[in-house]
């Protein structure tokens, strides 16, 4: 997946080793997300750091996600001092796919469980189409799937992956449930 999706919007979640992961990456969960944005200057600090970042949205909690710099900036800028690197606006204004991988190692070696946590930038359809598409995966039994949300979780909640509160992505604006009929 990364080979084909990388640089791009798919973050991948995967079992941390620990033993070289700060469990405060893994936000008590034992997995960790991987991205490797497709933005020139995330890519140029990816390698001159020489080393993975651990940074998390640029957006507060339960704001839409940011597409553009101002967006940060108009989002954080009264509670602190923010710097940014400006890459310009994001390619497409949609988060990143995010995908579970899981061995099945009680089925065997071979078996592996892909889930779609959040859809965004990379559909189920592609994926699939990729997988098949594979050499080097045709010994291996893997299957693909996504999570069904018919209930979000609460927030004190552990999280395998970001999107799964019921107002995660809440614009913060003065709402309003309508209930009658509209005229034409």
């Amino acid at each position: 997946m990364a080979n084909s999706y990388w640089p791009g919007p798919l973050t991948i979640v995967v079992k941390a080793n620990l033993e070289l992961i700060p469990e405060l990456i893994t936000a008590g969960t034992g997995l960790v997300g991987l991205r490797m944005p497709n933005n020139e200057i995330a890519l140029n600090l990816l390698k001159t750091s020489g080393l993975p970042i651990a940074a998390p949205s640029a957006n507060k909690f339960g704001h839409v996600s940011p597409s553009k710099a101002e967006h940060v900036y108009d989002d954080f800028h009264l509670d602190s001092e923010v710097a940014i690197l400006d890459g310009g606006p994001c390619s497409f204004g949609i988060e990143s796919t995010v995908l579970k991988l899981s061995q099945l190692a009680e089925i065997g070696p071979t078996h592996f469980e892909l889930c779609i946590l959040r859809r965004g930038g990379v559909s189920e359809k592609s994926l699939h189409e990729t997988i098949l598409k594979a050499e080097n995966l045709k010994e291996y039994q893997i299957n693909i799937g996504s999570k069904k949300y018919n209930h979000f979780k609460e927030e004190s909640e552990k999280l395998e992956g970001p999107g799964q509160f019921l107002r995660h992505y809440a614009p913060n604006i003065e709402s309003y449930l309508f209930s009658g009929k509209f005229q034409e």
